[in-house]
């Protein structure tokens, strides 16, 4: 599929540690998006605000989109299920499927990165024996890379 997917925004936003303004937004050519990546950064935006509404763009991304980026929009849902609706289980259950599809995929990248996001749950837990178990796992693929 041409044009710029779900992979590309989730990691402009992330390597950026970009958070989206209104002005952002508007100088997005949209027209470069491919149809889940424009869900992508709706869902990205809406989500920076708090809005819930962000779970429907989502939804949205992963029906429409490559195996690929639906493997990204679900690691943005684990991260907002997370800090938006504050359902460590949940987001813990998303992220470890991350985890599988990026394997499946071969993107040791999203892999390490959905590892991390596990690790970060469980340290708010307070689950300090499962966040290490998910630090070294991400240490190692960050090795392997």
């Amino acid at each position: 599929m041409d044009g710029i997917n779900a992979r590309h925004c989730y990691l402009y936003l992330r390597d950026s540690s970009c958070t989206m303004t209104d002005e952002e937004c508007s100088r997005w050519n949209t027209s470069w998006l491919t149809e889940a990546a424009k869900a992508f950064m709706s869902a990205a935006y809406l989500g920076q605000r708090g809005d819930k509404r962000a779970l429907n763009f989502l939804e949205l991304a992963e029906n429409c989109g490559t195996a690929e980026e639906l493997a990204y929009a679900r690691h943005l849902e684990a991260a907002l299920t997370f800090t938006l609706l504050h359902d460590h289980e949940e987001a813990i259950r998303i992220g470890k499927e991350v985890v599988g599809l990026a394997r499946n995929l071969g993107d040791r990248e999203l892999e390490g990165d959905a590892l991390k996001g596990i690790s970060m749950i469980y340290e708010s837990l307070g689950d300090a024996k499962a966040k290490e178990m998910y630090e070294r796992e991400f240490a190692k693929v960050r090795e392997e890379r």
